[in-house]
């Protein structure tokens, strides 16, 4: 398999909402991952993520989407899930995953504006994204997408990596600004 390259990354990269079909897949990119995703999320958080998690997570399209992102259609290096946090405000949370030798290389970025730009064309306000300080590479991929920094957790989950998700970021939907 060829490496991404940032200048090629738009003829390379599938971004596909998931359905029920794609649970296998999604199993498979998890397991195959979880030692990496280990590093930012709590391994009970990782462990109940199954198959009847993951079923009643896509058949509830009303409180989240999930997005997945293929590489040449082979085979899946990222998922992004949009989750809806208040309908009054239309506000969402969304967070990501990407397989670990697919980061750094443009891949987050491509996905997560043009996922900004259908959620804007859904009437979403605002954004929130949770990150770890340690996480500078997912920070530097929300400050350039528009996300801007408004909280730090002094109450957050530490785990043993010593990451935990104590930075808070928005982004708010630039229609609103005009």
């Amino acid at each position: 398999m060829r490496a991404i390259m940032k200048s090629d990354i738009g003829n390379c990269l599938i971004m596909q909402r998931a359905t029920l079909a794609h649970i296998n897949d999604i199993l498979q990119f998890e397991a195959q991952n979880q030692q990496w995703f280990a590093e930012f999320l709590p391994r009970k958080t990782l462990l109940k993520q199954d198959k009847n998690y993951f079923q009643k997570q896509l058949s509830d399209t009303h409180q989240s989407l999930q997005y997945l992102v293929y590489y040449r259609s082979e085979k899946i290096i990222g998922r992004f899930c949009v989750q809806r946090l208040n309908d009054a405000e239309k506000s969402v949370e969304i967070s990501y995953r990407i397989e670990k030798k697919y980061t750094q290389k443009g891949v987050g970025r491509y996905v997560l504006r043009r996922l900004l730009a259908i959620i804007s064309c859904y009437g979403v306000n605002s954004v929130y994204a949770y990150v770890g300080e340690g996480n500078k590479a997912s920070i530097r991929l929300l400050v350039s997408c528009g996300f801007a920094h408004i909280d730090t957790d002094a109450h957050s989950i530490n785990l043993s990596t010593g990451i935990q998700d104590r930075l808070s970021f928005k982004w708010v939907n630039p229609v609103l600004l005009d």
